[in-house]
């Protein structure tokens, strides 16, 4: 469950006295809630329809429907929000069969309190919550295995291609020729190999093995500024790092997005000098880091597409590349708990921008 998120919670229960049991349970919890409350199912499913609703409260025996019977509807309804199945006839067997028909989670009403309804609420949306990553990651990896398929068959197409060119210049005795296709099929496999080794890093940004901690954003920046020392030295870059704060982080991760957004901007900077300034501000506990570039901009239009899997503004062979390094970097930034954006015109720089939480958040 998301820290200060508030929760939509449906009470549905025939018995005055109990709605209002659960009501002060819930009021006590010190959870941030909106409560609504409904005598029976079907007007529970009104209720649903007009309200946010993320967690039921289901009392077990109600007249006409019993509760058992009242999941199927409300799955129907509302299916992402979480069932706490509460019942007077409380059993290992109701328990049982509450959870085969859909329940969550149950509490017995003799057991009612503001500790169990508390740790009952907090379990089931960390459920939901996981359940959600866990559909969202297998979405993402449907897409991102097309999308790579996709890549991958160009370049294997033409290093085949290629390759048959070279036997035949070399049957033919044209060294000129397959000199210039043995050059062709090197820069061919070079690009399978970034293709690969830029996988792995966008893998690695979704890897659920990550510990956090308080990060020195300054650190961070100077170790990727030096896994980037070739390339800058060779565009001749000028780079300039202000004090940055300490943060709440994955060091690694942390490193690895420094230097994607560095790496982009030298390589997006057409005819001049790169020069790249990165700074960070404060504001209620949150840190906006920016990278900000002279490059050739961005389309405002296009702001939101980049920092999806294998998308490119640019021709393929304009610029070196994967289409990762923006998805690595949004992967990253959300595995944080931040945003992150750009802000640029086209053919004037851009500024990237991503936030990280203090330390004490």
């Amino acid at each position: 469950m998301d820290a200060g998120a508030r929760l939509g919670i449906l009470i549905i229960d025939d018995d005055m006295g109990d709605r209002k049991s659960l009501r002060r349970a819930l009021a006590k919890s010190g959870l941030e809630c909106a409560v609504h409350e409904a005598e029976g199912v079907s007007e529970a499913l009104s209720a649903i329809g007009e309200n946010q609703v993320d967690c039921i409260f289901l009392d077990y025996d109600m007249p006409l429907l019993d509760g058992l019977e009242g999941i199927e509807n409300l799955k129907a309804k509302a299916p992402e929000a979480r069932i706490i199945m509460v019942t007077g006839q409380g059993d290992e067997l109701l328990a049982t069969r509450a959870m085969k028909s859909g329940a969550d989670e149950y509490i017995p009403k003799r057991f009612v309190s503001v500790e169990t309804v508390r740790k009952a609420v907090t379990h089931v949306m960390e459920i939901a919550h996981l359940e959600r990553q866990i559909r969202e990651q297998q979405e993402a990896l449907s897409s991102f295995s097309r999308m790579l398929a996709h890549d991958l068959k160009a370049p294997v197409r033409h290093v085949r291609i290629v390759g048959e060119g070279l036997v035949q210049a070399l049957e033919e005795k044209d060294v000129e020729r397959a000199q210039q296709l043995f050059g062709m099929m090197g820069k061919m496999v070079d690009r399978i190999g970034l293709l690969v080794s830029t996988l792995d890093e966008y893998n690695k940004s979704l890897s659920p093995n990550v510990s956090f901690g308080e990060t020195d954003l300054s650190a961070a920046c100077d170790a990727a500024l030096e896994n980037l020392r070739i390339e800058l030295d060779q565009a001749g870059a000028e780079v300039k790092r202000a004090d940055l704060p300490l943060a709440w982080g994955n060091e690694a991760l942390l490193i690895q997005l420094f230097q994607n957004l560095v790496g982009n901007a030298i390589k997006f900077c057409r005819g001049e000098t790169p020069q790249v300034s990165i700074h960070a501000t404060e504001e209620n506990g949150v840190f906006t880091v920016s990278v900000k570039d002279n490059g050739i901009g961005i389309d405002p239009k296009h702001a939101s597409l980049i920092f999806e899997p294998f998308k490119r503004l640019n021709p393929i062979g304009e610029f070196v590349g994967t289409g990762l390094g923006l998805a690595t970097c949004k992967k990253i930034v959300d595995r944080h708990g931040g945003e992150i954006w750009v802000e640029s015109t086209l053919g004037k720089g851009a500024t990237f921008c991503f936030t990280l939480k203090t330390p004490s958040q």
